[in-house]
């Protein structure tokens, strides 16, 4: 398996599991320090870690609606 491949296998097990567990301290260990949010809604757009991790703690255990999700593994 690839670099690439196991990025992506960290997405989808490790933070996609954290998110339906509302497990902040996984959720703040697979974000890169460098992450951004871009996203169609706005409420969603995050321009740092710390604004992604304040739109985690926020939302009270609820997960918006997702209709999709795009990722790019580098």
């Amino acid at each position: 398996m690839s670099l690439r491949n196991d990025n992506l296998e960290v997405v989808f097990v490790g933070w996609v599991d954290a998110q339906r567990r509302n497990d902040l301290g996984a959720i703040e260990r697979h974000l890169h320090p460098d992450v951004v949010w871009h996203g169609l809604r706005p409420d969603l757009v995050c321009r740092n870690r710390d604004q992604v991790l304040d739109n985690v703690r926020n939302r009270g255990g609820q997960r918006p609606d997702v209709e999709g999700i795009e990722l790019y593994a580098e």
